[in-house]
C-alpha cells in the first residue's frame, strides 16, 4: 500500500531536514500571484496620491514549483482605472470579456494588468506573513524557508532606485544587507511566522514570534534613517506554537511598550505579555533593552480547555484587542489595561477562524466616539470572510471568499478591503460603508447594460488551483 502525504507535511519533514528541494532553474514569474500570504497597502508619498499607491503582496511559493518565493507589487492606481472602465466605458467591457468565468458571474482582472514587474523582489520560499512598521516606510516579510526576515525600504526619493528597494542584484535577489539571520551573538530560531514594529525616535525595532520552538525574537529593523537589520534578542518558551503577535505603545512613554503572543499549542490558552523598557534617544541603550515576558491574560475559563489561538490585534484606542480561537471558533475581545477576557462571539461550527484584522472607520465625523471598528476574521477552510462589529460583538456579516482565504489588507481612502486567497492564488476585493455597517463585493455591471445583466464578481487573478481540490 502507497501512503499519501500532504504538501504541508512534506514541507515541514524538509525544512526539519534543512533540505528543501533544489527548483534553481526556474524563476517564478514577475507577474503572478503564488499563494499569496500577506499584503499590505503603501502610499509612496501620502501627500501627492499620484506618486503611487501599491497594494504589496507576499507570494509563499509554497509548491515549491519555482526556486524562490517573491514580494510583488499591485499599482492601486492601475487597478482603479480598470474598475472605472469596465463600469463606465461599454466598449472597453466588451473587448474585455475573456476576463469573465464561463458562467459570467466572476470577473478575473489578469494581474500582468495590474502588478508592477520593476517592483518585484525575489525572496526565499514560505513567507508567512508581511506587515509595515508603523512608519510605513519599511516592509517586513519572515520567511519560514530561509530562516530570515526580509526588510524592504520604500524608495520616495532616489530615481536610481526601484520604490521597493531590499539591495536586489539584476535577478530581483535582495542582499544579506536586508535580512535578519544569525549573528555571533544570536541563533535566529526556525519558522519566522508573524511579525511587528515598534518606532522610536531613531531606531526601529522589530519582533518576531517563531512556530516551531515557540520563541519571540526581537531585531533592529532601522538605525538613524537607514536599514540596518540586527538580531539582537532572543526569548525562548514564550508560548507552545507562537504564532500571533501585536503591539501597544505607551503615548506618554514610547520607551515603556508591550507585545501580545498568542500560540496554537498551548495547553493553557493565554495571550502572554511581553514587555520592551528603553530609552528611546540612545541607540545604544535600545540594542540592550529591557525585553521579557512580564504576564499573561488567561482565558482557559472562556473557552473551556480549547488550545488553538491563532491571530491578535489591538485596536487604534490601544485598550481593546481581539483574538481569534479555533477551540471553540470564536472571536474573543480583551481590556489590556485590566488584562481580562470582556466579550465573545462564536463563529460557528466548523469556521475554523485564522486571521483578525481591525478596520477603523471615523463615521464621518471628526468625534473619535463616532468611530466605527470592525474586526475583519478570515475562515480559512470554510473560504468566508466575517466582518464583526465590536461596538455589539454580535452575529458577523458574512461573506464568500476565494479558497483558503489567508490575509486581509485595507485602502482606507477607497474604502476597500483585499483579501489574499491563499489556495487559488487571486485577491478578492471587498467594498466597505461602515457607517451604514454594509460590506459588498466589488461588481462590474455597466451603466448601460440591460437590468437583466447580472453583476459579475471581481478578482485580482484567475484562480489556480492546487491538484485534487475540488
Amino acid at each position: 500500500m502507497k501512503m499519501k502525504f500532504s504538501t504541508v507535511t512534506v514541507f515541514v519533514l524538509l525544512l526539519a531536514m534543512g533540505c528543501l528541494p533544489d527548483t534553481s532553474g526556474i524563476d517564478p514569474p514577475k507577474d503572478r500571484l503564488i499563494y499569496p500570504v500577506g499584503m499590505a497597502v503603501v502610499e509612496v508619498d501620502p501627500a501627492n496620491a499620484s506618486a503611487g499607491r501599491f497594494l504589496v503582496v507576499a507570494n509563499s511559493n509554497f509548491d515549491l514549483n519555482y526556486n524562490s518565493g517573491s514580494i510583488v507589487a499591485i499599482d492601486l492606481n492601475k487597478l482603479y482605472s480598470i474598475l472605472d472602465s469596465l463600469e463606465n466605458d461599454q466598449a472597453y467591457y466588451n473587448a474585455r470579456k475573456d476576463w469573465f468565468s464561463k458562467d459570467s458571474k466572476d470577473v478575473y482582472i489578469p494581474t500582468k494588468e495590474v502588478i508592477d514587474v520593476n517592483n518585484t523582489i525575489r525572496i526565499g520560499s514560505f513567507a508567512s506573513d508581511l506587515a509595515l512598521t508603523q512608519s510605513k516606510d519599511r516592509v517586513i516579510v519572515p520567511v519560514r524557508g530561509d530562516s530570515a526576515i526580509v526588510i524592504v525600504e520604500l524608495n520616495r526619493g532616489d530615481p536610481s532606485r526601484p520604490v521597493f528597494y531590499c539591495g536586489q542584484d539584476q535577478d530581483g535577489q535582495c542582499d544579506n544587507g536586508h535580512k535578519v539571520k544569525s549573528n555571533e551573538d544570536y541563533s535566529l530560531p526556525l519558522e519566522p511566522y508573524e511579525v511587528a514594529s515598534l518606532d522610536y525616535d531613531n531606531v526601529t525595532l522589530g519582533f518576531a514570534t517563531h512556530l516551531a520552538g515557540g520563541e519571540v525574537s526581537m531585531f533592529v529593523i532601522d538605525q538613524n534613517g537607514s536599514v540596518s537589520p540586527e538580531l539582537i534578542r532572543v526569548v525562548d518558551s514564550v508560548a507552545p506554537g507562537a504564532t500571533g503577535i501585536a503591539v501597544r505603545q505607551d503615548p506618554v512613554d514610547p520607551g515603556d511598550s508591550e507585545i501580545y503572543i498568542t500560540g496554537r499549542r498551548d495547553p493553557f490558552p493565554r495571550v502572554v505579555i511581553m514587555q520592551v523598557r528603553t530609552d528611546t534617544g540612545n541607540v545604544d541603550y535600545i540594542k540592550n533593552s529591557y525585553f521579557d515576558d512580564v504576564g499573561r491574560i488567561s482565558i482557559s475559563s472562556e473557552i473551556y480547555g480549547g488550545t488553538d489561538l491563532r491571530s491578535i490585534a489591538v485596536a487604534e484606542n490601544g485598550v481593546d484587542a481581539y483574538v481569534v480561537s479555533r477551540s471553540p471558533e470564536a472571536v474573543l475581545q480583551l481590556d489590556l489595561d485590566h488584562r481580562d477576557v470582556t466579550d465573545m462571539v462564536s463563529m460557528g461550527f466548523g469556521s475554523e477562524p485564522s486571521v483578525v484584522e481591525l478596520y477603523t472607520d471615523d463615521g464621518n465625523t471628526e468625534d473619535p466616539a463616532d468611530d466605527v471598528v470592525l474586526a475583519f476574521v478570515l475562515c480559512f477552510l470554510r473560504d468566508q470572510l466575517y466582518v464583526l462589529e465590536t461596538d455589539i460583538m454580535m452575529q458577523p456579516h458574512v461573506l464568500t471568499t476565494g479558497v483558503g482565504p489567508h490575509a486581509v489588507a485595507f485602502d482606507k481612502a477607497h474604502r476597500k478591503a483585499f483579501v489574499a486567497n491563499f489556495r487559488e492564488s487571486t485577491i478578492s476585493i471587498i467594498n466597505i460603508d461602515a457607517v451604514n455597517r454594509q460590506f459588498k463585493h466589488a461588481t462590474v455591471k455597466p451603466n448601460t447594460s440591460p437590468d437583466e445583466t447580472p453583476a459579475a464578481k471581481i478578482k485580482i487573478g484567475k484562480p489556480r488551483l492546487p491538484e485534487g481540490h475540488s
